[in-house]
This record gives structure tokens, sequence and C-alpha cells, in this order.
């Protein structure tokens, strides 16, 4: 199965192409087949539809924590290099808004409910540790202007922290 990462934002990102130079990232308007997972993000906040997609020909590549605490791709120089061309495509639009939200989800699972919610900062989205969760919402702020993390995030956090 594929996955596809879907980002809300207020304010418009500029298409992202992959390219012979850069291979790790395309990003589009989401299309009329991707709005049923539109229903996730308050619309009033977020009026503005996405589809990402990594650096594999299908569009996975994105670091993802699968049940049981393993990680889907093993951290990859790809993986990497997606998450930073992520990272900045959703900088400007972070920085003026302060904030997008983003759901990883595998197709054909769009409708499913989001399992979990959390809140990064851009500089942990950029982080080699970081990985997503499937049917989960992420919260990107700029860093330091909101953060609403569980306690039980903020030990995750720390404990990410100290592996470095």
């Amino acid at each position: 199965m594929c996955q596809r990462l879907y980002i809300a934002s207020f304010r418009p990102i500029g298409s992202v192409s992959r390219s012979k130079d850069a291979p790790y990232l395309e990003l589009w308007p989401a299309g009329k087949q991707d709005e049923t997972v539109r229903r996730h993000f308050p619309i009033g906040e977020f009026p503005m539809l996405y589809v990402a997609a990594g650096h594999s020909p299908c569009g996975c590549g994105f670091p993802e924590l699968l049940p049981g605490g393993r990680d889907r791709f093993q951290d990859q120089p790809e993986e990497r290099a997606t998450m930073a061309r992520l990272v900045e495509a959703l900088r400007p639009v972070v920085t003026s808004r302060p904030r997008v939200q983003l759901y990883l989800c595998f197709i054909g699972h769009e409708e499913d409910r989001p399992e979990g919610r959390r809140s990064v900062t851009l500089r942990d989205l950029a982080d080699p540790s970081f990985r997503f969760q499937d049917l989960e919402v992420v919260t990107v702020f700029k860093g330091g202007v909101e953060q609403r993390v569980a306690p039980a995030e903020r030990a995750m956090a720390r404990l990410r922290r100290a592996r470095r």
C-alpha cells in the first residue's frame, strides 16, 4: 500500500515538482477525488488542501513509525531529503500563518478517522528522528508560537533529544 500526505493550510502553498536535481517531493493542490480527507481539518481555519508524495515513484517515502515502534524505511538518506524539502515548502506558510496540519494515510484510507493528534514545530519536523504515524493529524507550528503537547509526547520529545 502506498502513502499520501495531506496538507491543510490557510494560505496557498506553491506546487513542488520532482526534478532530476530534486526528486524527493511532489506537492499539488488536492482534487475532487481527495475531498473525503478534508473533513479531518477545520475548513474555516484551513481552506486550502494539498497532496504530497514522497521520494518513491508511488508517493511513499515519508518516515513512518509502524505499530510496535518499527520504522517503515529505517532512516534512509532519501527520506531525510524528502522531509527537508517538505519543511522548506511549508516554511513560508507557517511563517505567515503560524500553523498547518498534516495527515498521513495509505491510499484508500482517506476516509478513516484520525487516530491521534500531536503538535510539532518545523524544527521537530526537520529532525531526522521525526516519524509520522498512520492516521495521525500533525499540527506544525513555526516554533515557540504555540505548543499544545500532551505529557506523553513531551516525554517522547525529550527521549529523541537525549538520543542526539
